[in-house]
C-alpha cells in the first residue's frame, strides 16, 4: 500500500492555511487521487501559534476535506514541530502501524532534498518527495544546507532502526523538542 504525507508550512491567526501550505495541500491531493484507492494521507504539525489553539495538522486536514478527500482517509499527528519531527512521528504513528511500501512526501520545492535525506534515514521504505512550486529556491538554499548539517550532527549517534533511540535524541538533543526553544516534548512510546 502507498500513502501520502503532507508537511505543513504556515497558517494565519484564524487557522487558515497560508499560500505555501495550500500549494502543498493541492499537490498532495493530486498525488493522493492518483495512487491506489486504499491509500491514506497524513497531515502533521503542532499548535505553534500563541494566538490560536488549533494545530496546523488539523487546519491542513480541514483544507484537504474541502478539496474532496474523505475525512476517514486523513490521519493527523500534532507532535511534530519541524521536518525531523515530521519524519519521526510519521514513522512511529503512521508507517509502523501500516507498513506502507511507498510513501509520497509533499513539501515545497526548495525543501525536497533535505526532506528526502531525513525521511530516508528514518523510514525504511521507498520514499518519493514532491515539491510544490514556490519562488523561494535560491533564497532558502543556505538555510536548508545548515539545517541538514544540524540534523546530521544532532542525530550522529542515533540508531535509526530504534524508535526509542530516535525519540531519545529528539527530546534530549533537538532544540525544538528538548526545552531549549519550545516546551520540552513529553513522549511515552
Amino acid at each position: 500500500m502507498k500513502a501520502v504525507i503532507v508537511l505543513s508550512h504556515l497558517m494565519n491567526m484564524h487557522g487558515q492555511l497560508g499560500n505555501e501550505s495550500k500549494s502543498r495541500a493541492k499537490l498532495a491531493y493530486k498525488i493522493f487521487t492518483s495512487i491506489d484507492s486504499k491509500s491514506l494521507i497524513l497531515t502533521l504539525g503542532w499548535d505553534y501559534r500563541d494566538d490560536l489553539n488549533i494545530p496546523i495538522a488539523i487546519s491542513m486536514k480541514d483544507y484537504l476535506i474541502t478539496q474532496g478527500i474523505d475525512s476517514k482517509k486523513i490521519m493527523i499527528d500534532i507532535n511534530s514541530r519541524d521536518t525531523v519531527g515530521d519524519a519521526i512521528f510519521s514513522k512511529i504513528n503512521f508507517y509502523d502501524k501500516y507498513l506502507f511500501k511507498e510513501l509520497h512526501i509533499v513539501t515545497s520545492d526548495y525543501h525536497t532534498e533535505r526532506t528526502k535525506f531525513i525521511f530516508e534515514k528514518i523510514i525504511p521504505c521507498k520514499i518519493k518527495v514532491h515539491g510544490s512550486k514556490t519562488n523561494q529556491g535560491n533564497n532558502k538554499k543556505i538555510s536548508e544546507e545548515k539545517s541538514l548539517e544540524a540534523f546530521k550532527s544532532t542525530f550522529s549517534d542515533t540508531n535509526f532502526k530504534s524508535n526509542k533511540s530516535l525519540i531519545k535524541t529528539l527530546t534530549t538533543k533537538h532544540p525544538f523538542y528538548n526545552g531549549s526553544v519550545y516546551e520540552q516534548l513529553k513522549f511515552s512510546k
